[in-house]
C-alpha cells in the first residue's frame, strides 16, 4: 500500500502551498486506525502522504516498490515505470532515462525510452532492446527510443515528462508495428484481436506478452482449425508466438513444420548451464510454463513433457512409473549424459520424483528435483472407514474455515478449479503435435484428451512412493487454499531421504506461474537451480 510517515521530523506542509498540503498532509480526523488492535500504537497529529508504494514486511522491513504516481497499466498489465528507467540506466553509456507511455500512429498505446547518453554512446535500438530483455519481461520494454542532450526539468529539479518531445515514428529502425499482408496473417490478426481482446497489435507481438495463457491459447487453435481446417499443436505457440510465425507454419513454411510427435517440447534450447526438464501438472499440456521459462537466465535452457497419448495414435499411460521412463527415454535422446533437473506441477511432482528414481537407478546425476504445489501421496490416515470418515470431516472444516475467513476469495478459486476440471472431463485441451488436414468426421480431439486425462488420475491412484536418497526442493504457494495434512512439507519429508528445503512462493494453486507471481517463481527457481548445479 502506500506509505505515510507520521511523527516529528515530518514538515508542517508546503510553503505557500495550501491545497497540495491540504492533499498530502492528513490529520487523524481523516484517517481510519480502527483495524490496529496492537498495543503500542498510538497516531500521531500529522500524516505525511508520501506516494511511495511499499510492502510490510515479516520481518518488519519496510520494501520499497515505486512511486504510485509513476505507475500504469498496458495491455493488462501493471508497469512500474521506475524500474524501466533503472534498468535503461544500468546500460553502459546510459546516464539519465525516463519512460513514458504513449500512442503510436496507429493508435496502439507503447512505451516510449528517453535517454540523455555519454558522448561516444551511439544508439543501436535493437541491441538496447535485446539487453533489456535480459531484465524486464517484454511488455515492459519500450517499443521506441528518443536520445536527446538533456531533459526538460521542472521547478523542483525533477524531470519534466510532460515536456518530453513525441517521438517521430517515421525514424523507427525495426519493426516493431507490422500490419497483416498475407491472407493467413489478415484471418490471425483478426483471431488474436477476438481472444485476446486487443484492438492494434502487431504481426510480431508475443502473444504471452500480449497476455495470453495457456486457456487462451487452446481456444485460438480451436478457431484456427476451424478456419484453415487445420490441427496445429498448442504447443506450437511456444517456438511461433507471433501472427507472422504462426502464418508461416499454416501456409507450410518448410522451417516451421513440426511433424514428429515428442512429449519432449524445446522451450529455450541455447545456454551452457544443464538445462531444466518441466512435467506437466493433470492439465497435461505445458503452456502455463511458459512465463516460467521466459523469465529464467538467457543462459538457462528449459525443455518441456507434456502427457504421452495427446496425438490420439499412441495409447495414454495408466502408469506413474511407464510415464517416467518414456519421459526419460526422450531426455536421453536429446541429452544422454547430463546432469538433470527435474520439476514437475502438481501431478507432475510424482512423476518427477519417479523419474528421478529411475535416472539414479541408471547410474545418472541428478542436481535438482523440485515441486511446484506438489503433494506428496501417502496414506496418512489409515485404511479403516473411521479413519477416512475423520479425513473427510476435517477437509470439510478447513473448507468452511476458509469460506468464512474470505468467501470472495474461495468462491473465485473453487470456480477456477471447478472450471478447469470441467476442461480436463471434457478433453478440450487436446496439443497433438500432429500437424493433419481436419475432416467432418474427425471430431476425436475431446475424446483423446478426455481418455489421456482419465488414464493420469488412475495412474495417480496406483501409484506408490517410495523413499529415496535425494532431495526434494518445494516451491508451495502461500494461499493455501486447499485441505493439507501437512502444510509445512507437504508430506515429502517421509519419501526425500536427503531432506525438504521449502521455498514459499506469492499466489495459490491456480495462479503460481501467472503475472508477477510466475515472475517471482522463476527468480526464486533460478538461484536455487544455481546453487544446486554449482554445489
Amino acid at each position: 500500500g502506500e506509505l505515510y510517515i507520521g511523527g516529528p521530523g515530518v514538515a508542517g506542509g508546503y510553503l505557500a502551498r495550501k491545497e497540495l498540503t491540504e492533499a498530502v498532509f492528513l490529520n487523524n480526523k481523516s484517517l481510519d486506525f480502527s483495524y490496529d488492535n496492537s498495543a503500542d500504537f498510538s497516531p500521531v497529529a500529522k500524516w505525511y502522504k508520501t506516494g511511495d508504494l511499499v510492502r510490510w514486511l515479516p520481518n518488519g522491513d519496510i520494501d520499497f516498490l515505486g512511486r504510485i504516481d509513476n505507475q500504469l497499466k498496458i495491455r493488462g498489465f501493471r508497469i512500474e515505470l521506475g524500474e524501466i528507467e533503472e534498468c535503461m540506466k544500468s546500460v553502459e553509456g546510459i546516464e539519465q532515462s525516463a519512460v513514458s507511455l504513449t500512442k503510436d500512429q496507429n493508435g496502439r498505446e507503447i512505451l516510449v525510452g528517453y535517454l540523455v547518453a555519454s558522448p561516444n554512446f551511439e544508439l543501436d535500438e535493437i541491441a538496447l532492446k535485446k539487453t533489456l530483455r535480459r531484465s524486464l519481461p517484454g511488455y515492459m520494454v519500450p517499443s521506441i527510443f528518443v536520445q536527446m542532450d538533456e531533459f526538460p526539468m521542472s521547478n523542483s529539479a525533477k524531470i519534466d515528462r510532460k515536456a518530453l518531445p513525441k517521438p517521430d515514428f517515421n525514424q523507427r529502425i525495426d519493426n516493431d508495428f507490422l500490419a497483416p499482408e498475407t491472407a493467413t496473417e489478415k484471418v490471425l490478426f483478426d483471431l488474436w484481436k477476438t481472444v485476446l481482446k486487443i484492438d492494434n497489435l502487431s504481426i510480431t507481438e508475443d502473444f504471452f506478452e500480449l497476455g495470453g495463457h495457456s486457456l487462451l491459447a487452446v481456444g485460438l487453435m480451436t478457431r484456427i482449425q476451424e478456419k484453415f481446417g487445420k490441427k496445429i499443436p498448442v504447443t506450437v505457440l511456444f517456438q511461433n508466438a507471433t501472427i507472422q510465425k504462426l502464418a508461416a507454419l499454416i501456409d507450410g513454411n518448410e522451417s516451421a513444420k513440426t511433424n514428429h510427435w515428442s512429449c519432449l517440447i524445446p522451450v529455450k534450447t541455447k545456454g551452457t548451464k544443464p538445462p531444466i526438464y518441466l512435467v506437466h501438472g493433470g492439465g497435461l499440456h505445458v503452456l502455463f510454463y511458459q512465463a516460467l521459462a521466459k523469465n529464467l537466465d538467457e543462459d538457462q535452457p528449459v525443455y518441456a513433457l507434456q502427457a504421452y497419448g495427446l496425438d490420439g495414435k499412441n495409447e495414454p499411460l495408466d502408469k506413474i512409473e511407464a510415464m517416467a521412463a518414456h519421459y526419460i527415454r526422450e531426455i536421453l535422446e536429446q541429452n544422454p549424459n547430463g546432469p538433470y533437473c527435474l520439476a514437475g506441477y502438481s501431478l507432475g511432482g510424482l512423476i518427477a520424483f519417479e523419474m528421478a528414481k529411475q535416472l539414479k537407478e541408471q547410474g545418472k546425476k541428478v542436481n535438482m528435483l523440485a515441486m511446484f504445489d506438489a503433494v506428496a501421496k501417502y496414506n496418512w490416515e489409515g485404511n479403516d472407514a473411521t479413519a477416512k470418515w475423520k479425513k473427510k470431516v476435517k477437509k470439510a472444516g478447513f473448507n468452511l474455515q476458509l469460506m468464512l475467513k474470505d468467501p470472495v476469495k474461495t468462491a473465485k478459486y473453487k470456480a477456477e478449479v471447478l472450471k478447469m476440471q470441467r476442461h480436463h472431463l471434457k478433453g478440450e485441451i487436446n496439443v497433438s503435435h500432429e500437424k493433419t488436414q481436419a475432416r467432418p468426421e474427425d471430431n476425436q480431439g475431446n475424446g483423446i484428451g478426455k481418455l489421456v486425462f482419465e488414464r493420469s488420475m488412475a495412474a495417480f491412484e496406483n501409484y506408490v512412493l517410495q523413499p529415496q536418497p535425494i532431495q526434494v526442493d518445494l516451491f508451495k504457494a502461500k494461499e493455501q487454499m486447499f485441505f493439507l495434512h501437512d502444510p509445512q512439507f507437504y508430506g515429502w519429508q517421509h519419501f526425500a531421504q536427503n531432506g525438504v528445503a521449502v521455498h514459499e512462493l506469492e499466489g495459490n494453486h491456480m495462479n503460481m506461474f501467472s503475472g508477477e507471481n510466475g515472475e517471482s517463481l522463476a527468480v526464486y527457481l533460478q538461484k536455487i537451480l544455481n546453487k544446486r548445479n554449482n554445489g
